[in-house]
């Protein structure tokens, strides 16, 4: 995180959308276009996440876009890793007030969350590296940068990656539709 920066950004008109389209998706974020061509029929929308949430301190409503480590349609269930730590701000905001919503792709809800536990947490990292197993040497150099010490993708490392990046599930709150 530099200069207290995690990403967040208060909603405005010019970003409060999420625009996804099925062959170019463009993702709106303070004003910065990211274009990301794609296959037809793959299915990028579920591996970007919008979490809306309100600032703990100023509360302004703040929009943060995060990785899908694991989508589970059940639920839905979304799984994402906070590659900042427990200081990220997004991750304080959220547990000082409980009133985020997520958007994944055409879904938008009222969402919960939880923090996974070791075993699930090391699972699910393990199941992301096997289905990027492609990119293999791209996923562990943006562990290595992230954590601040090699990845080798072995069961110690990790182990030691969940704890020190929480992995969180954000479901539909009881009452709100997925």
């Amino acid at each position: 995180m530099r200069d207290g920066y995690d990403g967040a950004v208060p909603i405005t008109t010019a970003n409060e959308r999420f625009i996804h389209q099925e062959r170019d998706v463009v993702v709106l974020v303070s004003n910065a276009h990211l274009h990301l061509p794609v296959a037809p029929g793959v299915a990028l929308w579920k591996s970007l996440l919008l979490l809306t949430h309100t600032g703990r301190r100023s509360g302004v409503r703040r929009q943060t876009v995060l990785e899908v480590v694991e989508y589970r349609g059940e639920g839905p269930e979304v799984i994402v890793a906070n590659g900042f730590g427990p200081v990220s701000d997004w991750l304080r905001n959220i547990q000082a007030r409980s009133d985020e919503e997520v958007t994944v792709g055409p879904k938008h809800f009222a969402a919960s969350h939880r923090f996974l536990g070791e075993d699930e947490a090391v699972k699910v990292i393990e199941q992301y590296e096997h289905r990027n197993r492609l990119i293999t040497p791209i996923v562990r150099a943006g562990f290595t940068g992230l954590l601040g010490w090699r990845y080798r993708a072995t069961e110690t490392d990790r182990r030691q990656l969940v704890r020190q990046i929480p992995l969180l599930a954000f479901r539909p709150r009881f009452g709100s539709t997925g």
